[in-house]
């Protein structure tokens, strides 16, 4: 089972770097994200955004704010 949010924003300690390479990506607000794949032993994420999917690390991932949709 996919879980899947809405994109609301950025934490504000995620540098302006990231941030602007994020929206290059197609992570904005009101964007829906889906979780594909959760592999264990710490591996990146597999997320789809945008009609395209991108893996992030924990230490990205946390700082993409995003509100679960309910189901």
């Amino acid at each position: 089972m996919h879980t899947a949010g809405v994109l609301v924003g950025f934490c504000p300690e995620l540098s302006g770097r990231y941030r602007g390479r994020l929206q290059e990506f197609g992570f904005h607000a009101g964007e829906t994200i889906t979780c594909q794949h959760q592999p264990g032993f710490g591996a990146p994420r597999v997320y789809r955004v945008s009609n395209a999917t991108y893996s992030l690390d924990r230490e990205l991932a946390i700082q993409v704010l995003v509100s679960l949709s309910g189901g």
